[in-house]
């Protein structure tokens, strides 16, 4: 356990180095009132966590960014800087500005942590040592476009991102406690990578004569259904507000009327450059990736309106750790049950 441990502390103190200067910038300049208008229901959230109450639902459901932000707070860790949000904005009070930072920091945290764990991963598999890989996937995740404007951001979904590393982590590593983890976090955090997974378990299966026998991803789809009916569940009875998306024939009404070209093509593929660019590389390495991954990022565009490219910019994780992954999801003969 020692090794692993000094050497995700190790990966995790490069990203910091290479990463920190994203974060001061989304904390120095960034203004929730012009981007990141969710701010304003997560910062209630940093102020009374578990009050379910506090704000509308699906954000008031994901309480695990918001409270770790409300103990980074209560622990006193702040940094007192001239900052534009509070500059620019008179109204802008002492405990809002805390709370910007405190959240910011909880996503910027998980970042560091995902990558430090895909590194991990990916360098266990090869060389610990073996530093070109470690730049270049540090260059994929500076270089894509949310990193810098969602994941270190006032938001949750830097925990969507470490979510989603450690549950393709887990599906490769036929991990059902892993696996299971990341679902819990993403139920907490970014209930969204469930769409993903879901429809991407499922059709792998089904088109991978490799693994049809196996039902580890089955498995795995039925634990995703479980976690979709305990969020409906908490919706119904102990939150209030956006009822209707809870309805997929609305959703889907939704998408096909909201669609405005611009946003699709500014939001949703242009600023996909980077994963773009890795998909081609991991289409000509992994063949088979290719119709499941695709039916999932159409599945997202079905039911995700002009927010598209947010929503398939949570599965760059699994992008990237398949790319360099030297292991397949593929079924072997003793599934891990740890």
């Amino acid at each position: 356990m020692k090794q692993p441990l000094r050497l995700i502390c190790k990966y995790s103190l490069i990203v910091l180095l290479f990463s920190y200067g994203l974060f001061y910038i989304s904390y120095k300049y960034g203004q929730p009132l012009l981007a990141n208008r969710d701010f304003f229901r997560y910062e209630k959230m940093v102020d009374t966590p578990f009050n379910l109450g506090i704000t509308k639902a699906p954000f008031v459901l994901r309480q695990i960014p918001t409270s770790f932000a409300f103990l980074i707070k209560k622990a006193g860790v702040y940094y007192p800087n001239t900052i534009a949000y509070h500059q620019f904005n008179e109204e802008v009070t002492i405990n809002s500005q805390v709370n910007l930072f405190s959240l910011i920091l909880s996503n910027y945290l998980a970042f560091v942590l995902s990558i430090a764990l895909i590194l991990y991963h990916v360098l266990s598999s090869n060389k610990p040592d073996d530093e070109p890989i470690a730049y270049v996937i540090l260059a994929y995740f500076l270089g894509y476009f949310m990193t810098p404007t969602n994941i270190i951001a006032p938001l949750t979904q830097g925990w969507g991102w470490l979510a989603c590393t450690i549950i393709t982590i887990g599906l490769i590593n036929r991990t059902y406690m892993a696996t299971i983890a990341g679902i819990i976090i993403a139920l907490f955090s970014r209930e969204t990578l469930f769409i993903f997974f879901m429809v991407f378990s499922l059709s792998y299966w089904l088109t991978n004569k490799e693994i049809r026998k196996d039902f580890f991803l089955p498995k795995i789809v039925i634990v995703i259904l479980l976690a979709v009916m305990v969020l409906f569940t908490l919706r119904l009875l102990f939150t209030y507000g956006n009822e209707h998306q809870l309805s997929a024939i609305y959703l889907l009404n939704q998408t096909f009327s909201n669609i405005k070209p611009g946003d699709y093509l500014f939001q949703t593929f242009l600023c996909q450059g980077v994963l773009i660019y890795a998909l081609v590389k991991l289409f000509k390495k992994s063949k088979e990736l290719i119709l499941p991954y695709t039916v999932s990022i159409i599945a997202i565009l079905l039911i995700s309106g002009s927010g598209a490219g947010r929503i398939i910019g949570e599965s760059f994780p699994f992008v990237i750790i398949m790319l360099y992954s030297n292991r397949k999801i593929s079924a072997i003969s003793k599934p891990s049950i740890s």
